[in-house]
């Protein structure tokens, strides 16, 4: 999740949720440089921001309030629900082509 999307959902200001990012970061002992993006602003333009994982993004999160993490709860759950069908279509073709080239199969 971008550091845009925790501003947005949050309604926090951006630039405080980037400082909250990197001041996560250097308590993890982590990068900022692993998880820096160039985000479009709202008139396109690249602006820094951060691309963060979704550990990461219920790490800084949880000393929000309460509707402010599960704002962001439910959007991983969208965004995961999103993911979900490219992950049953590809163990659905994967399955196609092996019954395909299965001894006993159309090809075999």
């Amino acid at each position: 999740m971008t550091s845009r999307d925790i501003a947005e959902y949050t309604g926090k200001d951006h630039k405080h949720v980037l400082a909250d990012i990197r001041n996560m970061l250097d308590q993890l002992g982590l990068t900022s440089a692993d998880f820096s993006a160039n985000l479009p602003d709202t008139y396109g333009r690249p602006q820094p921001g951060f691309r963060l994982p979704k550990d990461l993004t219920i790490t800084l999160v949880s000393g929000y309030s309460v509707p402010m993490r599960h704002a962001i709860v439910t959007r991983w759950q969208e965004l995961e629900a999103q993911q979900a069908p490219a992950r049953w279509s590809q163990v659905w073709m994967s399955n196609q082509i092996a019954a395909l080239q299965a001894p006993n199969g159309v090809w075999g």
